[in-house]
């Protein structure tokens, strides 16, 4: 019986340290991508363009917008850039001035309180962990 704890204590243990690689390996295989999506042009209109969809493709997200500032005690952030998969076409425009309500200000709080990668989901809860696999919200101030 001993025996058989051993094992399984070693199989959960190997099974965890192989999800971590993996995890690992994604994030690696994924700042590549990006990496070679930013050397293909020199426009940089097209590159963040073309940022916007590899991150649609990596976080398997329905919209990838660039906004700025990042600020929660702003009145208002612009839309800089976006991408959406077609099925979720987007509720705002290149160049729109968005009000930063409440959540919106709590969730810039926690992206800039963060030192990893922070994801909002559609409840606009936000969450921040070093291993996320969603859409992702990054601090521009890193």
């Amino acid at each position: 019986m001993n025996a058989r704890r051993i094992s399984s204590g070693s199989n959960e243990q190997l099974q965890a340290a192989l999800a971590e690689r993996q995890g690992h390996v994604w994030l690696l295989e994924s700042i590549d991508r990006i990496h070679r999506v930013t050397r293909t042009t020199n426009d940089l209109e097209q590159m963040m363009s073309d940022v916007l969809d590899a991150a649609l493709s990596i976080f398997d997200c329905d919209r990838a917008w660039l906004m700025h500032p990042c600020d929660p005690e702003v009145v208002s952030h612009e839309v800089k850039m976006q991408r959406t998969r077609p099925e979720f076409p987007s509720l705002l425009g290149v160049g729109d001035e968005v009000p930063t309500d409440p959540e919106t200000a709590d969730m810039f709080r926690t992206v800039r309180a963060s030192s990893v990668r922070c994801s909002s989901d559609r409840t606009r809860r936000t969450r921040c962990r070093a291993n996320w696999r969603s859409a992702a919200v990054s601090n521009p101030g890193w």
